[in-house]
């Protein structure tokens, strides 16, 4: 009987509830966290009802692949609060609740605040590159290229598949400050914030995209 297994769920900052609730259903059907290698690691045993949460870490990297000091720190201020500190990667990190009288580790705000802050780098870090590679392809097709590159169904699919992605990473900006502007209404509103599931296309729907429209 398998007593260990390795899960790739793909979560997003401002999914870190949605990610909590993950790791609490596992645990309901005996499965409970026990690192970040690879994969989540989980090891069998009995079921419990144990409640994580995950918050997302402002002095974190997204090259962290363990706990560093900055991070230990955070989970000696966590510990206090309620929550053991389990594993940490890039800027995210899993509690569990040790107390039963555990209290939330940030107010709505702050914690809104950074999540907003670790997935705007994070679009940043992963779009600023390939916009302005596409812009300048653009440029240059259109002011010196045209006719070598019209003809040229290599070049074509370059700069078809450099626009498409320019155009989703765009949309993906549209969308995160649509739901950052979502979120502050409801702490205006007084509404208990939850950062659960958010729809949007997957990295295979992009890929399906990507080869429809290049077909």
């Amino acid at each position: 009987m398998k007593t260990r297994k390795r899960e790739f769920p793909k979560f997003r900052y401002r999914e870190c509830d949605a990610f909590a609730e993950y790791l609490h259903k596992q645990s309901l059907q005996g499965w409970h966290f026990k690192e970040w290698k690879l994969g989540l690691v989980f090891e069998k045993g009995e079921p419990k009802d144990i409640t994580y949460t995950v918050e997302v870490f402002p002095k974190g990297s997204e090259m962290d692949l363990r706990p560093g000091e900055n991070v230990q720190e955070y989970a000696e201020f966590c510990a206090r609060a309620g929550w053991k500190l389990l594993d940490s990667q890039r800027k995210f990190c899993i509690f569990k609740q040790i107390d039963e009288n555990a209290v939330a580790i940030v107010e709505p705000e702050e914690r809104l605040q950074n999540i907003k802050k670790a997935e705007w780098q994070n679009w940043r870090d992963t779009s600023i590159t390939g916009l302005i590679l596409a812009a300048l392809y653009l440029y240059q097709f259109w002011k010196f290229d045209f006719e070598e590159w019209i003809f040229s169904n290599y070049m074509l699919l370059v700069l078809v598949l450099m626009v498409i992605t320019a155009i989703c990473r765009m949309a993906d900006a549209v969308l995160l400050k649509t739901w950052e502007n979502r979120k502050r209404q409801e702490i205006e509103q007084g509404e208990a914030l939850s950062f659960g599931k958010c729809k949007s296309m997957t990295i295979f729907g992009r890929y399906f995209f990507y080869l429809f429209v290049v077909g």
